[in-house]
């Protein structure tokens, strides 16, 4: 979802934000002497305390780690500082050393006051910044609907936990806020198929929704991507279906020299809609180091002894690179070249306009009208 940049930055400057996920620690087990002076042990992560945002969940959630033991808080506080690394836990003796002497022993009022500690240069903003960010987070799509429950309430109870007069959302502003937080059509099917009103629903109705509806979106996106897949294979195969119809002619291997036509004397392949032979082709690396007017001559010495001998198989014509050849489209007559053929003079030439205008008369008046036949000789 697309988010402002004002909304952007409340949410940056919330003290613990949620679309960050949890701190990823890994565990370590801790021993410690109970009430009744029996060994036992708990599991927790360490914290350093220099990232903000870490420091937070790392006290925030150290009561519910410590629930089962049997300490009082202050013990509890005491083995708060075993999960702690050097700088931070200097930091902390010294608040628990204040603490103790103010006369507080509630282990939650402890590690606020910890919080506060590391947070003094925010003032009295950070819960309203918590609050004004909360109201402002979406949902990341990398987060499943029943984590982002997890992390939200998390985030809202965090706001009394840190330094300023405002109190964490209320249960029916939080569930608002929450489904506020997904994308605008759900909310708008969760409202119509639901309720639009938050007291007559809870979080865990709002999760099941969204939930459900990340599931078809991921229906959806997978299905998406199945035709898209199928559509690039057939595309593939009509490709290649096509170079199997047309030939795909690759230049001269080395060993053969002639990747054209199957034999000099066929028809050039590499030009499929031309009309000369490979070996008048200006690309036929026989052709290498011979200007075009030599391949033309040679074409035309060709023909001509073609001609002597009776072959008249000969169709082709040589033509400047890049000239497009007419098409006979049957309804030309010799007559209608009269007026052409009447200003040949060569011999030879005209015996050549015979021979061609009966394969492609639409030819003859191309050749004509660029100059090749009556201004010139005929290459």
């Amino acid at each position: 979802m697309n988010i402002s940049p004002d909304a952007l930055k409340k949410i940056e400057d919330m003290p613990w934000n949620p679309t960050k996920g949890h701190a990823q620690s890994k565990f370590r087990e801790y021993s410690y002497t109970n009430n009744a002076g029996h060994k036992a042990y708990f599991q927790y992560y360490m914290d350093n305390g220099e990232n903000l945002h870490d420091m937070i969940e790392h006290a925030f959630n150290y009561p519910s780690a410590m629930e089962g033991a049997d300490l009082n808080d202050i013990a509890k506080a005491q083995l708060f500082k075993m999960t702690l690394k050097p700088a931070a836990r200097k930091r902390f003796h010294n608040v628990l050393t204040q603490q103790q002497a103010d006369n507080v022993n509630e282990l939650d009022e402890i590690l606020r006051a910890y919080i506060e500690n590391r947070m003094s240069e925010l003032g009295q903003r950070a819960a309203y910044n918590q609050i004004e960010g909360l109201k402002a987070s979406k949902k990341p799509t990398s987060i499943p609907a029943y984590a982002w429950e997890t992390l939200f309430e998390m985030a809202n109870d965090i706001v009394n936990w840190v330094s300023g007069p405002e109190a964490k959302l209320t249960d029916e502003t939080l569930r608002r806020v929450f489904a506020d937080s997904f994308p605008t059509t759900w909310i708008t099917q969760f409202e119509t198929v639901k309720t639009d009103d938050m007291a007559n629903t809870t979080m865990g109705a709002i999760t099941a929704f969204m939930t459900k509806k990340e599931k078809d979106a991921a229906t959806s996106r997978r299905n998406n991507e199945a035709k898209q897949k199928a559509a690039g294979k057939a595309s593939k195969a009509v490709k290649a279906d096509g170079q199997q119809a047309k030939p795909k002619y690759k230049r001269s291997n080395g060993r053969n020299g002639n990747n054209g036509s199957s034999k000099d004397t066929g028809k050039c392949n590499r030009h499929p809609d031309g009309r000369h032979l490979w070996i008048d082709c200006f690309e036929n690396p026989k052709n290498a180091g011979k200007s075009k007017k030599e391949i033309i001559e040679a074409a035309k010495k060709r023909r001509q002894s073609q001609k002597d001998n009776n072959d008249g198989d000969d169709n082709h014509m040589i033509v400047d690179e890049g000239e497009a050849m007419a098409i006979d489209d049957g309804r030309h007559s010799p007559a209608a070249f009269d007026p052409i053929f009447s200003t040949i003079a060569d011999e030879t030439e005209r015996d050549a306009f015979l021979e061609i205008f009966s394969k492609a008369p639409a030819a003859i008046q191309l050749l004509h009208g660029k100059g090749y036949i009556g201004n010139k000789a005929m290459p």
